[in-house]
Order: structure tokens, then sequence, then C-alpha cells
């Protein structure tokens, strides 16, 4: 049996397990790139502030052009599928960059490619992730499920940017990709592990298109207060923050000599500088997040605050996604 008893842990629900493992290495892998990235661009290539910007964009255009598209695509087909075939093709693109750099070198149009590319994988990877956890798991389990994801996530996403500066350092930055190609891969074989067979989608009434479904999910985003002040707040703080942190990687690789392992602490460091209240690093990342203004000692607690806030790791598109909007819409639901 793959589904856990009623009432016992998640660990010995082995399906979750492997989805959990998935999900916790492509979050770690995640972080190698994005400073393997900036060290390519800035150090190898010499980029000007431009191209550091135009990479930016790059990685940031997907999740504003595909993400309502995601979630319909998400909603009408099998999720696993679909987060398989991501994985391997993010593993693939990857694995261009320490190529190139074998062969020849890496070129700043191959950056833009990927950046591009990688993202938008990401986009449609993460929506189909996001709603596939209540098809392996239902009522207290999937509370608990989202949970421990959240937590380790969280812890995942932090182990990997530190780890990536490390990698960086030690074998170069092409190298060091190479080690998140493979995170993905490592997901796609987890993925592939699960015996639960998704149900297929039902199907949708004659003559429902894509953009009836994108509206039915905007139209009830701008009629619940909570999930409005939910989406305008994050994305108003995943705007602002874009926009400055694609200057850190140039600034520190330049203005501050050092190894590139040094850049995850950087980054912490600049998070603290930009408010530097108690609780900062919480209360930056979104309304869902103020728990940070007070301490909290209570097991997991503080994971699962940061997490909330930090959504914008590898699972990050921009909100507005239907797919989503029914899972908040059940948690915002009372209790009987």
């Amino acid at each position: 049996m793959n589904a856990a008893a009623p009432g016992s842990t998640l660990w010995r629900h082995t399906d979750f397990r492997r989805y959990w493992g998935g999900q916790a290495v492509t979050v770690a892998g995640f972080g190698i790139t994005t400073i393997g990235t900036s060290v390519i661009a800035v150090v190898d290539l010499h980029a000007s502030t431009m191209h550091v910007a135009l990479i930016a964009v790059a990685g940031k255009l997907p999740p504003l052009l595909l993400s309502l598209h995601a979630g319909v695509l998400a909603d009408r087909h099998r999720k696993r599928p679909i987060i398989i075939s991501c994985d391997v093709l993010c593993a693939l693109i990857l694995a261009s960059l320490p190529l190139a750099q074998l062969v020849a070198e890496v070129t700043l149009g191959q950056l833009y490619t990927v950046a591009f590319l990688v993202s938008a994988l990401q986009v449609i990877g993460s929506n189909a992730s996001i709603s596939y956890l209540p098809v392996l798991l239902s009522g207290e389990q999937l509370r608990k499920g989202n949970s421990k994801l959240g937590a380790t996530n969280s812890l995942a996403d932090m182990a990997g940017n530190n780890l990536g500066g490390l990698l960086v350092t030690l074998l170069g930055a092409a190298r060091a990709i190479a080690l998140d190609a493979l995170s993905y891969l490592i997901c796609a074989f987890c993925m592939l592990r699960i015996r639960h067979r998704e149900p297929k989608p039902a199907p949708r009434p004659a003559g429902t298109s894509q953009w009836t479904e994108i509206r039915e999910g905007l139209d009830y985003t701008l009629n619940a207060p909570l999930v409005r002040s939910i989406v305008l707040s994050n994305a108003t703080t995943s705007f602002a923050l874009a926009a400055s942190s694609a200057l850190w990687s140039l600034y520190l690789l330049r203005r501050r000599p050092g190894p590139a392992r040094a850049l995850p602490a950087w980054h912490v460091r600049i998070a603290r500088w930009q408010d530097p209240r108690p609780g900062g690093l919480c209360r930056r990342s979104g309304p869902r997040t103020r728990r940070g203004d007070r301490p909290d000692r209570r097991p997991g607690r503080r994971a699962r605050g940061v997490d909330a806030g930090r959504r914008q790791s590898r699972h990050s598109a921009a909100h507005g996604r239907r797919t989503d909007y029914r899972l908040v819409r059940k948690a915002c639901q009372p209790r009987a």
C-alpha cells in the first residue's frame, strides 16, 4: 500500500516521500544556477549592466506571459506527465551551458535563451506540481503535506543558495550548473516512481475556451478581498525585489572582490539592510509572513512563515493561476 492510513505519519506514504524528495532536490538546485549564471555573465563574459538586466528580464517574462495559461493547462491534463516533461527539458537546457563551455564558450545569447526557456518550463511545471499534491493526499493529510513541503522548500532554498556559492567556487560556474541539471533528472525519476495513478480530468463543457477559464479565475480573485490583497501584495513585492536583485550580483562581483561562495551571505546582508526591523526578512515577504514581527517558538512555525513569502524560489510564478485559486478558496472556507 502506498497510501498511509488515516492518522498515521506521512513518512509512511511512499508516493508522498518520492514527491517530497524530488521537490526538495530541485529547489536546492535552483540556487546553484542562480549564482552560476551570474558568475558566467559578469566574470567570464564581462557583461555590462544592460546585459545582466536583460538576462533578468528573460527570466521574469515567462511568469508574466504564461502563468494564466499554465494554470488552465494543469486543470485540463494530468499533472504528473507535465511535471516530468518539464523537469527533463529543464535538465537538457541547463546541460547546454557546461557543454558549450567544454566545446567552445558560453555566449550572452545562450544565457538569454536558457533563462527564458527554463523560467517558462518552471512556470508550467510549478503550476502542475502545486495542484498535484491534492491528487496524492486529501483531508488532514493534505494540510500536513503542505506544511512539510513549505518547511522543506524554505530550508532547501537556503541550503541551495549557500551550496551554490561553494560549488561555483570549487568546480566553476558551468560545472556547478550541471549539478542543477542533474537535480531535475532526480526529480523526474522520483515522479516516475510514484505508483498512484492520477485520474483523467473531467471534460470541459462544449465551447469552454482557455480564456473563459482564465476569466473565471480572475473574476474570483478580484471579488475575494483576502485573495485579492495577498495577490496584489505579493505581486508588488516580487516586482520591487526583481528590479533590485538583478543588480545585486553585478555589484557584489565587481565592487566587492571575493570568492563566489560569499554571494549568498551578501544577499542576506542586503535583504537585512533593506529592512533592518526585527523580522524584516519575513515582513518584506508579504502579509502572510508578518509573524516574523514577534518570535514564535513553536516547532516549524518559522520555516512555514518564511516559505509563505518566498514562493519566488523554484516554484514561483505570477499570481493569478486558476488552479491555485481553487486551493486558496478551499483553504479560506470556514470549517463546520
